[in-house]
């Protein structure tokens, strides 16, 4: 998998996390409802790291495709024409930033899955543009460390982590994503672009397995093949 594809995979799950954090925030019966489960009640420390934010998620008023197809309107068409739509309110945005602090730095963007930036600025800044009638809201982003011993702990499972009884060697493992390049060469594809480019030649049938993966499915597109075939993302040839 391409560097680039990584990098935004991970800042489709960081945005997820931060627009979830939001709701739990706003949620004031999430622990009343987590004491009738055998599960740790999330503390405030759990959502929020205690360290200073490392950038600001700028949430846009905007229309994306993950909405559409929540709401069950999704179309090819309208879902390009959002993401245009996206783009500009963006790049509007941006250009405003600028004006209010010209040291801000724009870490990234999504278009899809919510209409954000991501960035580091002044406060004054980032308060001034949290005022701006094309931004919805505002959200610190922090700088987590991932640690499966702290997961195990929280679901109370970590004496079968330690005890080796149990590994997950057999398991299937789905992944839920943007999309899947099975023609990687980490995956046991040819990790060309031209392999890339064939698979993608007929969406309606793909023969499994591909490598290591072994089945897909293109929910977005509602076809057979799930190659990761974002205009915006290059093949992976490494």
């Amino acid at each position: 998998m391409s560097n680039n594809l990584i990098k935004r995979t991970a800042v489709a799950t960081a945005v997820s996390s931060i627009l979830i954090a939001g709701a739990v925030n706003a949620n004031t019966t999430i622990n009343s409802a987590l004491k009738h489960t055998s599960y740790t009640p999330i503390s405030q420390a759990d959502i929020v790291n205690k360290n200073e934010p490392s950038a600001y998620l700028v949430v846009l008023k905007a229309t994306t495709a993950a909405d559409m197809m929540e709401r069950g309107v999704y179309r090819v068409s309208d879902a390009r024409q959002s993401y245009a739509n996206v783009e500009t309110l963006q790049n509007q945005v941006q250009d405003k930033l600028f004006t209010l602090d010209s040291n801000v730095k724009v870490l990234g963007s999504t278009k899809i899955l919510a209409p954000t930036l991501i960035v580091q600025a002044s406060q004054g800044a980032l308060d001034r543009i949290a005022q701006d009638s094309r931004v919805d809201r505002v959200l610190p982003m922090f700088d987590y460390d991932l640690h499966v011993a702290a997961t195990a702990d929280y679901i109370k499972a970590s004496p079968i982590v330690t005890s080796g009884t149990h590994t997950g060697s057999t398991q299937t493992v789905a992944v839920l994503d943007t999309g899947i390049d099975y023609t990687h060469k980490i995956f046991g594809g040819a990790g060309t672009v031209e392999a890339y480019e064939a698979a993608q030649v007929d969406p309606t049938t793909v023969t499994w397995p591909q490598g290591q993966v072994m089945g897909g499915y293109d929910f977005m597109r509602d076809d057979a093949d799930p190659i990761e075939n974002d205009p915006s993302i290059a093949p992976a040839t490494g």
